[in-house]
């Protein structure tokens, strides 16, 4: 009689790695320990939990099921065929696991959630919660003699499955470097670009537009500062707005006409409105100097953290209205 926690001992730790998982993303571990917390998730456990409900027999008695005609067998009901050994349990797991990952993953991009690893590391432990419970009771109707037991997968039964075969091992071995070189480039901290977007927008008929922003400005209209912060959290922004005058292509000359702040939460876009009260001269634009906090006390093109303008002269170029994540 085997032992309720022989044939249960495995289902209990893919239950504990699992859920391990799934507080490691919940709560926002990150760095080395978040890798190694989920790196059973990616190589292993979806896998060990479905292949584990597929199959609650043990070891096949003999691996002469697989070559002797059914009739010499014996096993004459042919149950046999529908066990695996010790090493096709693990690399099935494996097999299966890289399988489930970009499946789940493909499937997320069309729902609300999109690619995410919190969504997707929660779907992947349902998934093996799933399949533990579903292997528990599939095993639970197995005969004790004949089901599947966490003894059987020590070094000596996994070498012993395929004869000691050496190019068994070196296939699951190699199946687990390329899971993990997967894992940790789709479960490692997203290093996700920071950047802010700066564009000048007129409202038209309630419409936001890009367009006319220079004739606006040129008519002393009002133009709105957009904002959108991808920073990973709020911020409070600064702009100091200068009249340049242009010679060759250059500023020959500042003047500091107003400051004002704009606070903006991660994700979110603001527009500042600013009443055009400069007139332009010849090659003469109004330029939109945006700063992370507070500017400097000489502030400039230079040392701005993005930078819009738009031209006060006929005769200048373009205004630059498009979104733009550098400064210019």
């Amino acid at each position: 009689m085997t032992a309720v926690y022989e044939w249960v001992a495995d289902l209990f730790v893919v239950t504990l790695l699992a859920l391990a998982a799934a507080g490691a993303v919940f709560v926002g571990l990150t760095g080395p320990a978040r890798i190694v917390v989920l790196m059973p998730m990616v190589l292993f456990l979806p896998g060990y939990a479905m292949v584990s409900a597929l199959f609650p027999e043990g070891t096949p008695r003999s691996r002469s099921l697989r070559t002797l005609n059914r009739a010499q067998l014996d096993d004459p009901t042919g149950a046999g065929y529908r066990r695996i050994g010790p090493t096709e349990r693990l690399v099935l797991a494996v097999a299966l696991s890289l399988a489930i990952l970009p499946l789940t993953a493909y499937a997320l991009n069309f729902t609300p959630f999109r690619i995410a690893t919190l969504p997707l590391v929660a779907i992947l432990t349902g998934w093996t919660l799933l399949f533990v419970v579903l292997a528990a009771v599939r095993r639970g109707f197995v005969a004790a003699d004949e089901r599947f037991s966490a003894g059987s997968l020590v070094p000596s039964g996994v070498f012993g499955s395929f004869g000691g075969s050496t190019y068994s091992l070196l296939f699951v071995g190699s199946l687990l470097v390329l899971a993990a070189s997967a894992g940790v480039a789709g479960f490692a901290s997203p290093a996700q670009d920071q950047f802010t977007e700066t564009y000048l927008v007129t409202e038209q008929g309630g419409n936001v537009t890009t367009e006319n922003v220079g004739e606006t400005a040129r008519n002393g209209g009002t133009i709105q500062l957009a904002i959108t912060n991808q920073e990973g959290e709020q911020v409070e922004y600064t702009t100091v707005v200068q009249v340049e005058q242009v010679q060759n292509g250059g500023v020959s000359s500042a003047e500091t006409v107003d400051t004002f702040t704009t606070t903006v939460a991660d994700g979110e876009t603001e527009r500042s409105p600013y009443q055009v009260q400069q007139s332009g001269g010849s090659n003469t634009r109004l330029a939109f100097l945006v700063y992370e906090g507070e500017p400097p006390s000489n502030p400039s093109r230079d040392n701005a953290y993005r930078v819009v303008h738009v031209w006060l002269s006929a005769n200048g170029q373009q205004s630059l209205a498009a979104p733009s994540a550098e400064a210019v």
